[in-house]
């Protein structure tokens, strides 16, 4: 199964078929394909949080455990057909508020374009989470080989990266809800065959022109300089972090990044790779970063309605 993923100002889509048949779940193979794109891809669904793996999901038959008492809808099981809009649905209203908040407007937004978001997986109590690793310990033999299948607690989160779109002390002084209305990063875990994968999708500021001051960097530096320092502290092995960071990486101002993850393009592109801008692109300035996983290939889309091209990269263990 090769899922694509594209990023930019609106959420990833997982797409896949298991068994000839269509699934919504984000269950991924050894390979697959990550695109970074300015527009969503239209039509079908858009499950965006990452799902259980077959060991994880509790049977929809059997919502009783052995004398481990009950895992239900209040620990996090998903029920069939939950969207991003539904409160009452603990795995849904239990996500971190600034999170959620997101995840709605991006919703509302794809439904202009009749893409519809679909909840497989969200908050997860510890017991839930707890009961899983369980699982997967008694069927891999190990904790160390279960932790390549089921992230544990402190490995499994989905939640807002700052960007640092503000500041100095006014910005530090702005609270995170006010901020989140126009933060450009997020972080998720996406749950594939050979493990957790940690996924990052930014979309950082840019070197602005000032008539007085002349060129300014000072936003986008402390832009670029979060992601690397979450990446830093990122306690999954495998990570992929794809999205417009409106700068090419020898850029000093991206040394977090650089250091600890691999370009794509430049370990397996084809070409310069040049992204922007869109009519006739002279640099690349939108970007997939990986650490743990092998670039095979990574190539430039054609043109879209954005002023970006989309870029592409695919990827295995």
């Amino acid at each position: 199964m090769a899922p694509s993923c594209r990023t930019g100002s609106a959420p990833c889509r997982f797409r896949g078929r298991e068994g000839g048949a269509p699934v919504s779940r984000p269950r991924l193979g050894g390979r697959r394909e990550l695109h970074r794109d300015a527009q969503p891809a239209a039509g079908g669904s858009s499950p965006f949080l990452p799902g259980p793996s077959f060991t994880d999901r509790p049977p929809a038959h059997a919502p009783h455990r052995e004398s481990r008492g009950a895992l239900d809808e209040a620990d996090g099981v998903v029920p069939g057909g939950v969207t991003v809009l539904d409160d009452e649905v603990p795995a849904v209203a239990n996500l971190d508020a600034e999170l959620l908040d997101a995840l709605r407007r991006a919703a509302r937004n794809a439904a202009d374009d009749a893409v519809t978001f679909t909840v497989n997986s969200g908050w997860r109590s510890a017991a839930y989470q707890k009961e899983l690793l369980r699982r997967a310990v008694a069927q891999h033999g190990s904790e160390a080989e279960a932790a390549r299948w089921v992230a544990t607690a402190t490995t499994s989160p989905h939640g807002p990266v700052d960007v640092k779109m503000d500041a100095g002390p006014l910005g530090d002084a702005k609270p995170a809800e006010v901020k989140m209305a126009y933060n450009q990063g997020m972080r998720t875990t996406v749950t594939t065959d050979h493990g957790p994968l940690a996924v990052y999708v930014a979309h950082l500021g840019s070197v602005r022109v000032n008539p007085r001051a002349g060129l300014s960097s000072g936003q986008r530096d402390a832009g670029a300089q979060s992601p690397g320092q979450a990446v830093a502290a990122e306690e999954n092995e495998r990570v992929v972090l794809l999205g417009d960071l409106n700068g090419a990486l020898d850029d000093r101002a991206y040394a977090g990044l650089t250091s600890r993850m691999e370009s794509a393009q430049e370990t397996a592109g084809a070409g310069f790779g040049f992204s922007w801008p869109a009519t006739l692109p002279v640099v690349r300035i939108d970007q997939i970063l990986v650490r743990g996983v092998k670039p095979e290939s990574a190539w430039v889309l054609p043109a879209t309605g954005s002023d970006h091209r989309p870029v592409a990269a695919r990827i295995s263990w």
